[in-house]
Order: structure tokens, then C-alpha cells, then sequence
């Protein structure tokens, strides 16, 4: 389990073998994922922001 340390206590689930390591979640390709019972009120009138970073290691890609 990740735990929340916000207020929120909004805590996940990690699935399919996905770990931590080192403190970095580890998603090593499927079906590897986190899971919340998390259930935002989207509302089309007011902005929200998703971020992901992520990090593909594949050898011989190419950044541009």
C-alpha cells in the first residue's frame, strides 16, 4: 500500500507485482498498476491538472 500523507488519505494499492524501489514506483509493463478507490467530481466548468512522468530505459531509443 502507498500511503497518503496528505490530509486527504487518499492511499493506493499496488497490483499486477508493481513495488517500490528505492522510494520510486516501479510499473515494469503489464499488467503492473495502481489502484485507489479515489473517485474525483469532474467538473466540466472547473480546471484540474494530471500529471505523469515517467521513464522509458529501453536501450537505443532515441530523445530527439
Amino acid at each position: 500500500m502507498l500511503l497518503d500523507l496528505s490530509p486527504n488519505k487518499r492511499h493506493c494499492v499496488l497490483q499486477g507485482g508493481a513495488r517500490v524501489t528505492n522510494g520510486v514506483v516501479v510499473l515494469n509493463g503489464h499488467p503492473q498498476y495502481i489502484s485507489t478507490r479515489y473517485q474525483p467530481i469532474l467538473d466540466n466548468n472547473r480546471a484540474f491538472t494530471y500529471e505523469l512522468w515517467f521513464w522509458d530505459d529501453r536501450p537505443g531509443l532515441s530523445t530527439g
